[in-house]
């Protein structure tokens, strides 16, 4: 129980982190951007590490129960739409570095955010749904 729940404010924190980044870059403090950039995607690598560990220690698989599989794709189609997020966060970060983004042009980085934002809610339903309202329900 404790998994998802460290996910879920690794998430939450991440979406705060990349919100201070493209206030500071638009404040035009480039060192800040980067930095709280850098936060956010070592919060991303966390989470996906996590999850890892939790698809490891898990005492059912795909092919169990219903619960097994509808956990896992959804899970794991999650997390597989964080890895992208990273990935692009990664690619902003070195063209942030490179000074590709200014105050007034950064579409490419903001594009990012958003995606970013749009995966941390997402996961609070996830949340919601596989690891409270189903497990409370229908396994609890």
């Amino acid at each position: 129980y404790y998994i998802p729940l460290i996910n879920t404010l690794l998430l939450v924190t991440s979406g705060l982190t990349v919100t201070v980044s493209h206030a500071s870059l638009r404040a035009g403090n480039l060192n800040k951007a980067l930095d709280y950039l850098f936060i956010t995607i070592i919060l991303g690598a966390l989470f996906t590490l996590f999850q890892l560990g939790e698809y490891f220690n898990s005492y059912f698989d795909i092919s169990d129960s219903v619960y097994g599989s509808i956990f896992f794709l959804i899970t794991g189609f999650h997390g597989m739409h964080v890895l992208l997020g990273t990935a692009m966060l990664i690619v902003s970060y070195f063209r942030m570095k490179a000074v590709h983004f200014t105050r007034e042009v950064h579409v490419g980085y903001e594009l990012s955010i958003w995606y970013w934002h749009f995966v941390d809610v997402i996961w609070l339903f996830v949340y919601l749904f596989i690891y409270i309202w189903v497990d409370f329900n229908v396994i609890g």
